[in-house]
This record gives structure tokens, C-alpha cells and sequence, in this order.
């Protein structure tokens, strides 16, 4: 089941950005990966800010997050998350199919 949490300090694992080019939009980075403070798969607000050097950035909510580790695919439990938000169609066709390319692509490589 996916819901809203508070904003707070969120520990990522097995983390990536997902850059979001979807029409009547901004063009949008979230991250997704698995809390460490939770223990659940996550998905971000819009970035804000993010520090590729320290592994910190600050989103819309006002979390802080910080990522464990490079950047690579993002745990099951996030990419189920990301479907529900924004569709599994679209997660499949366009995140999966050509993962850097696409209205939904990774920042980094997978």
C-alpha cells in the first residue's frame, strides 16, 4: 500500500534519480530507492537541491535525503512504489525499455 510520509531525514539504498519529462510539466528529478530508516521502498518529492560530492539533497517536502553507495537500479520495492504513483505502464514502457531515453529515464546508469 502506498502512502504519504512526513517529511524527515531519509537514509537511500539501492537508490537512483528518475528524471521526469512528462508533457504540461517541468522537467522533475526524484529519487527512489530503499530507506534505511524505514525499511520501505521510497520516492521522493521534486529535488530540490542535491550534492552529488556528499550524497545529500533537500525535496519539495523539505526531507533530507541522504544516499548509501553509488547510484544504480533502485530496489523493487521503490520501482513498485514509482508504478503507483505514476503508472505501471508507463514505468514499463518507458523506464525499462530504453532506461535513459523517454518521458520517465534514469540519471545515472543501471
Amino acid at each position: 500500500m502506498y502512502k504519504e510520509l512526513p517529511a524527515g531525514h531519509v537514509r537511500l539504498l539501492d537508490w537512483n534519480i528518475i528524471v521526469l519529462d512528462l508533457p504540461n510539466e517541468n522537467l522533475t528529478e526524484i529519487f527512489v530507492g530503499y530507506s534505511q530508516t524505514d525499511l520501505i521502498g521510497r520516492v521522493s518529492t521534486p529535488i530540490q537541491e542535491f550534492d552529488i560530492k556528499t550524497g545529500q539533497g533537500k525535496t519539495k517536502s523539505g526531507s533530507i535525503y541522504e544516499v548509501i553507495g553509488e547510484p544504480g537500479k533502485p530496489h523493487d520495492d521503490a520501482i513498485y512504489v514509482l508504478e503507483r504513483i505514476i503508472g505501471l505502464d508507463l514505468v514499463q514502457k518507458e523506464l525499462f525499455v530504453d532506461p535513459y531515453k523517454g518521458k520517465i529515464r534514469f540519471k545515472y546508469p543501471i
